[in-house]
């Protein structure tokens, strides 16, 4: 497939991304979706592009495929910064609802998707890294948050942990199974023992930082 096909691919990342990032704060505002759901809810379904990964054909692809967080990025910083359009938006994108608290989760979400796309595209390991941070970490909140025991500063559970774990290792293991074929078992056993450090990471770190934490520590034992 040739020049053409590949630049298709990019822009439908490209609308796939936005369309993410808008239904959910239009869904906030028609007052069907809580502002706190639809927050996990675009981290979640943000996970999509990694699919993307896979579509692209030429050796260009990767960086056909940045565009789109490049793109994200740019927007984030022109609305925190300066006078973009979609502040609201954005705001819906953060715990506090404030545009500040941008330059944490979501802003290092995207920068990871750039570093795991330049150091590990297309890799078990980037694959397993991306998993973690988007299905892992995405899940946790929706099981965590029905804990009566917390810990790290009454923020993390017992039960977001464990569903960090089981995120991890599901999203990892279809992915693998779909996109790598003839994946032997010792890349499935790696994946639980990454999915296992993906949670403790996860429980351990506050809770800002840990979209930086969870994915270069599951990167980290793939390299390993």
């Amino acid at each position: 497939m040739g020049v053409t096909y590949n630049i298709v691919i990019a822009i439908a990342e490209l609308i796939y991304a936005f369309l993410i990032s808008v239904i959910p704060n239009f869904l906030v505002q028609k007052r069907t979706l809580s502002r706190d759901n639809a927050r996990k809810i675009v981290h979640i379904f943000m996970g999509g592009l990694i699919v993307f990964w896979f579509l692209y054909t030429a050796p260009y692809g990767r960086y056909l495929f940045l565009i789109t967080p490049l793109v994200l990025i740019a927007i984030l910083l022109s609305n925190i910064f300066g006078n973009g359009m979609h502040k609201n938006t954005i705001r819906g994108f953060t715990r506090g609802n404030r545009l500040k608290e941008a330059l944490y989760g979501p802003l290092i979400f995207f920068l990871i998707f750039i570093f795991v796309t330049i150091v590990a595209y297309r890799t078990f390991g980037g694959t397993a890294a991306l998993c973690a941070m988007v299905f892992g970490d995405g899940i946790a909140p929706f099981i965590g948050k029905y804990s009566m025991k917390k810990y790290m500063s009454g923020r993390k559970s017992i039960e977001g942990s464990v569903s960090v774990f089981i995120g991890s290792i599901l999203s990892m293991f279809i992915f693998f199974r779909v996109f790598f074929s003839g994946a032997q078992s010792g890349v499935f056993i790696i994946a639980i023992v990454a999915s296992i450090v993906a949670a403790i990471v996860e429980g351990l770190t506050p809770r800002d930082y840990d979209n930086l934490t969870v994915p270069l520590f599951v990167l980290l034992v793939f390299a390993i």
